[in-house]
Parts: structure tokens; C-alpha cells; sequence
């Protein structure tokens, strides 16, 4: 599973600290159900998450010789750093899954 991990961009990092606390992470978890689906709808999604504001600047080294960007880096923040980002899901949203691409 990988709820609670990402790959950021530096770009995206850079972004983060431009504009502050009104950038927002915010990660969608699919049940097992929707890797398989034709059609995704909200009974796919087990959460949505958003990550804590400061936290990026918290758990992302400074470019030293041991850290690099090379394209993205991958982060795993704790548990405790992601809320609950208080969104109401649609529950007619429809949109193709996984599923339907495999023909």
C-alpha cells in the first residue's frame, strides 16, 4: 500500500514554499476494487488525506552531498502529519477506471 507516500518534484517542493499555506497536498487512497474497475466512483475512494501545512519544509533535506533531486524524491511522512482535508465526495461522479483500459 502506499497511503501516506508520494514522489514530489523539486518543482513542486519549490512551489510548496512559494506559496506557502495555501499550497495543499492532498492524497486520494483507492480501495483494491478500483484497480480492477471499468468505472470509478466514489465507493472507490477509502480516504482523502491532505498533508499538514510545514510539513514538506520539515522532512525534506537541504541539497547536501548525501540529498539530491533527481527528478522527484520519495516521501513518507508520519501518520500524524495528514488531516483530514474535510471534502465531501459526489457520489454521482463517474470517471473511466483502470479497468477500461486494459482492451
Amino acid at each position: 500500500m502506499t497511503r501516506g507516500t508520494f514522489h514530489l518534484t523539486r518543482n513542486e517542493y519549490a512551489k510548496s514554499l512559494q506559496h506557502g499555506h495555501q499550497w495543499r497536498l492532498i492524497q486520494v487512497v483507492f480501495n483494491s476494487a478500483a484497480f480492477v474497475a471499468d468505472e470509478l466512483n466514489a465507493s472507490h475512494v477509502a480516504a482523502v488525506c491532505q498533508l499538514a501545512p510545514g510539513t514538506l519544509q520539515k522532512i525534506v533535506p537541504p541539497d547536501t552531498p548525501q540529498f539530491t533531486w533527481e527528478g522527484s524524491a520519495l516521501l513518507s511522512p508520519p501518520d500524524t502529519a495528514w488531516l483530514s482535508p474535510g471534502l465531501v465526495l459526489d457520489p454521482d461522479t463517474k470517471i473511466p477506471g483502470i479497468g477500461s483500459f486494459a482492451d
